[in-house]
């Protein structure tokens, strides 16, 4: 690196994990990995409103302009990608290395939608990292080279328990938003119910806008008694919650909807 012998970085996305109800992105958990292995790390932006952190997201980049070599850019769809292309216009006009970090079950259907968009704003990495084939194939029709690094997981965090004997308990945890489709696990427990009466499901995970919506659906089936809804889980919780099922139930992304 010309302008240091160890590169120094931004690593810029939402970062959000310091405020209630909200898991640390892997954009934090990057930076704090980083930083306790010597590079100089600055992270942006802790804004949950996304005007104000794209505000933050370029004060910051202009006066650190100048000392970063390396921006590692989450990018995720929707709005969020208007935030991607200006971070890596004002990298790019900086000669900063850009790493490009992809997020999101809803990416794929936005790169369909926007091809353009996504090539021009892709198209100033110099390196992309996804951390599964899925993203990393809805790359390939615009032609470019990703390079798959899993997400990493902590196994200390979540202790094995072998299960001799499955009961009918299942855990959904994702985010109550339209991309993870949470009433098809709804439309699916109910199915199971008719084979399983005594079965039961605990629904958890931060309510982006249709939490309401699935406690209906719950209710339509006459399922209010055997689905629990336990909110937003810390660590702690996901463990106690995790321990308790025996089954996990993971809902298709929709692609129809974002």
């Amino acid at each position: 690196m010309s302008r240091s012998e160890v590169p120094r970085l931004m690593v810029v996305g939402p970062m959000l994990g310091r405020h209630p109800g909200y898991v640390p992105s892997v954009g934090e958990a990057l930076g704090a990995h980083l930083a306790r292995r010597g590079f100089p790390v600055v992270l942006t932006s802790a804004y949950r409103q996304r005007l104000y952190r794209l505000a933050d997201v370029i004060a910051t980049l202009l006066k650190h302009a100048r000392e970063t070599d390396v921006q590692i850019l989450q990018v995720y769809s929707g709005r969020s990608f208007v935030i991607e292309d200006v971070a890596s216009w004002i990298g790019m006009r900086f000669g900063q290395k850009m790493i490009m970090h992809l997020h999101g079950g809803a990416l794929p259907a936005f790169i369909a939608r926007y091809p353009r968009w996504t090539r021009k704003v892709l198209g100033r990495a110099s390196a992309i990292v996804a951390p599964s084939t899925y993203l990393k194939k809805a790359l390939s029709p615009l032609g470019f080279d990703v390079r798959v690094i899993p997400n990493a997981v902590n196994l200390a965090y979540y202790p094995y328990r072998h299960r001799r004997h499955i009961a009918p308990r299942l855990l959904w945890m994702r985010t109550f938003h339209p991309v993870y489709n949470p009433e098809m696990a709804v439309r699916a427990f109910a199915r199971l119910r008719e084979v399983e009466p005594l079965a039961s499901m605990v629904m958890a995970g931060q309510n982006k806008g249709t939490e309401a919506d699935v406690r209906r659906l719950s209710r339509q089936y006459g399922l209010e008694d055997a689905i629990r809804f336990a909110g937003f889980l810390n660590d702690d919780a996901k463990i106690r919650e995790g321990n308790a099922a025996d089954i996990f139930l993971n809902t298709i992304a929709s692609t129809t909807r974002h």
